[in-house]
């Protein structure tokens, strides 16, 4: 395990909770979309894990007895990103899930706001000074960094690249860029954040999957399939109409949420 980050106060993190970054210019707009084929698994769509290591592990723990009652179906996991920043082991957190889980669990992690930030990051001042703002520093003192700069020159900026590099192994920056955008099955369409109304659920914007909140969350529109996502943090996961929201605030609440789809059945687990 790396050196982390004891967790930043109550206070803090919940003055960032609804408040992000301005949306940045994506370069992942290769992202894969994932058609799963209905093989009558069994889903388990896991909200945001900002770095919560413990409550992530516990989860996959309770999907994995759950998933040995049915030993002879798949019991698949999807992670719906934002699995880095503001939580204190981010760094951690990636190592676990670039692992396979092993059985008859299979999983997919998409890519989040958090990612997305992290991998600009790396190109442009401006984007870096915009993910420190926002869970960067968590991160990076995750990875074992001791002093992060703060920005205030390009020599700054290299000197944030370099430590990036160094510190922040080459398979992390590969495993990153291959997030995939969003996984589509049965009647339901997985995302980070949401899709724009009005818009072909195959038509969305990147930067709408990965950041968007209104006008996605006050819709009441038939979206062409079941929306299940996270992003947006609320005391407990919630199912609507038209979606399924399963973040808890993870970093904030110290709950990690998630919903089980078998069938016709539709059920919510929750760990601390």
């Amino acid at each position: 395990m790396r050196a982390s980050l004891g967790a930043p106060s109550l206070l803090a993190r919940l003055s960032t909770a609804l408040v992000g970054s301005r949306p940045l210019a994506s370069t992942a707009a290769g992202h894969a979309a994932i058609d799963l084929p209905d093989n009558d698994q069994i889903l388990y769509v896991v909200g945001d894990v900002h770095g919560c290591l413990r409550q992530l592990q516990e989860m996959e723990r309770r999907i994995g007895e759950l998933a040995s009652r049915s030993a002879d179906r798949e019991h698949v996991i999807v992670l719906v990103g934002d699995l880095i920043d503001r939580g204190p082991q981010s760094a951690d957190v990636i190592d676990y899930a670039m692992t396979p889980p092993g059985g008859n669990l299979k999983r997919f992690v998409l890519l989040g706001n958090h990612e997305e930030a992290m991998l600009e990051a790396k190109e442009s001042a401006v984007a870096a000074g915009d993910w420190l703002g926002f869970g960067g520093f968590e991160t990076l003192k995750s990875y074992g960094a001791d002093d992060v700069p703060r920005l205030q020159s390009r020599a700054d900026f290299r000197q944030l690249q370099r430590m990036m590099d160094f510190l922040v192994p080459p398979d992390h920056w590969e495993w990153l860029r291959g997030l995939p955008k969003s996984l589509r099955w049965r009647n339901y369409f997985v995302v980070h954040a949401g899709v724009r109304p009005g818009l072909d659920i195959n038509e969305q914007a990147l930067r709408d999957l990965i950041w968007i909140r209104e006008p996605f969350l006050s819709s009441d529109e038939d979206f062409g399939a079941v929306v299940v996502h996270g992003h947006t943090p609320g005391q407990q996961p919630m199912r609507y109409p038209n979606r399924i929201a399963v973040d808890t605030g993870c970093y904030a609440s110290g709950t990690l949420s998630a919903v089980m789809l078998d069938r016709d059945n539709v059920r919510f687990l929750s760990v601390s």
